[in-house]
């Protein structure tokens, strides 16, 4: 119902016809527009967790389908796409067609919390900006997992929050984001660093990229100011609804709590191990891209209870 309600506004902000995305968009040096950025999220993944042709990806929650279209039309991968919204499923499998990449890219009804497959078919978990909508999200982490082939690869990139607990005006101000983007929660980074370990994953990879999504979020905010100042008029006309409302509310917000780190924006990655001790817990090592801040999140002194 809610993405019925607002789907209009995402054709209207983020392009959804042509970007397929209902996300925020990545810049870097290869970036100059906002269609580029939302694009430049998927190369970034892709080119993190090293994508190939021979790979077979879920997509968990695929939206209408931009990163599964891409992945095969780019990559020439196998990717099976799941969402809970028989609306976005349709919409993903129009799109596909649109796109000639049907032969590759499959769409299904499930969800990702309790997915009905067999064990170990999947060379990697694709994950952006699904977790947030996850009410359980160590219950989903070990169901990706089991998912996944000994050696396969988790990427991700979603919204965090930098602290467990805040001020009730700042609480206020997140509850906005929210419930207006239809959001659930986003996890404290430091604990989910550490479900990250719990699940016996490794490679371990979880940096803030939120420098990189900051134009995209200002953009937003920008575009909202608008519909903020006549929602309520509009609404009175029967021209917007009550979701279209929150949804630019959130927009004008977002900003301020990514520019002031209330919330951050990461990149996630981890490996399934072939055998039990075969690799290290965290990368070491590896060519770093100069825009990116891949430092680990959690203190050595911390202890996170999960």
């Amino acid at each position: 119902m809610y993405y019925s309600d607002v789907r209009d506004d995402y054709v209207r902000f983020w392009d959804l016809d042509q970007s397929m995305s209902m996300r925020i968009g990545f810049w870097d040096e290869r970036v100059n527009s906002v269609p580029e950025a939302l694009a430049r999220t998927d190369a970034f993944l892709a080119e993190e967790v090293g994508i190939r042709d021979t790979d077979y990806v879920l997509d968990v929650g695929c939206g209408v389908g931009g990163s599964a279209i891409r992945l095969a039309r780019e990559y020439g991968c196998r990717v099976l796409g799941i969402n809970v919204s028989p609306q976005q499923i349709g919409e993903a499998r129009r799109n596909a067609k649109r796109h000639n990449v049907a032969h590759l890219v499959k769409f299904a009804v499930q969800d990702f919390h309790a997915i009905d497959l067999q064990d170990e078919q999947f060379d990697v978990v694709w994950a952006v900006e699904s977790l947030s909508h996850s009410a359980d999200q160590y219950l989903a982490l070990r169901e990706w997992t089991r998912l996944l082939k000994p050696g396969g690869r988790i990427i991700g990139a979603d919204y965090f929050r930098s602290r467990d607990r805040f001020s009730a005006s700042t609480e206020a101000l997140r509850q906005t984001v929210l419930g207006g983007l239809c959001f659930h929660e986003f996890e404290y980074a430091q604990r989910f660093d550490c479900m990250l370990e719990t699940l016996d994953l490794r490679q371990i990879q979880f940096f803030d990229v939120t420098h990189n999504v900051l134009p995209s979020s200002r953009r937003l905010n920008q575009m909202s100011w608008f519909g903020v100042a006549l929602g309520g008029l509009l609404k009175r006309l029967g021209l917007r609804s009550e979701s279209q409302n929150r949804l630019v509310r959130a927009n004008r917000t977002q900003y301020e709590a990514l520019s002031s780190g209330i919330h951050q924006y990461r990149i996630f990655a981890a490996q399934k191990p072939e055998y039990v001790s075969e690799f290290p817990n965290r990368t070491e090592g590896r060519a770093q891209s100069p825009s990116v801040n891949r430092q680990p999140v959690r203190d050595e002194h911390d202890t996170i209870s999960i």
